[in-house]
């Protein structure tokens, strides 16, 4: 399984059609599996292109809506608050282990930077809301029980996508 992952910066250029996007243009990202060893890799659309129907070839981990920041930018996360936020409530319902085991890291992660607040649990999961919406939806987070080598591979993949500091 590779280790190293590359996906933190935009690729600034359209997957579907070379194209390259322009400083504060809205795309869509993407985060695909690779077939060969699992391993995530990035790819981006411009907005007509993902509207057209161009998407992946390999399957899709994640995906969500962004703008393209001034080269000297790219240091920062790549992926807001709200789009964590978009990603969380795109996992809902996965059964996939991989994905499930991303979605919890994910959650204790929202919860630590005060985005979602936890309201109960029960036996193997725990239920989160996002904060500043008490009669909003409610999430169940099912904690998929990782063993070390679980735990290291999914931090891994929350922290090509965060900053050093978040992904902790």
């Amino acid at each position: 399984m590779s280790t190293a992952y590359d996906i933190a910066r935009p690729t600034r250029e359209c997957a579907a059609t070379g194209r390259p996007l322009v400083v504060g243009e809205p795309y869509v990202a993407t985060l695909i599996e690779m077939e060969e060893d699992a391993a995530l890799a990035r790819l981006d659309y411009s907005i007509e292109a993902w509207e057209a129907g161009s998407r992946p070839e390999a399957h899709v981990f994640a995906s969500w809506k962004a703008i393209l920041p001034e080269a000297n930018e790219q240091r920062r996360a790549f992926i807001s608050d709200d789009e964590l936020l978009d990603l969380f409530e795109q996992l809902e319902g996965t059964d996939e282990e991989r994905k499930l085991r991303f979605r919890y890291l994910l959650t204790l992660i929202l919860i630590r930077k005060r985005r979602l607040a936890q309201t109960g649990k029960e036996t193997g999961a725990f239920f989160v809301r996002i904060r500043g919406s008490d009669a909003g939806q409610i999430f169940r987070v099912v904690d998929p029980e990782m063993d070390e080598e679980a735990i290291a591979q999914a931090t891994e993949e929350i922290a090509s996508i965060l900053p050093d500091e978040d992904a902790s």
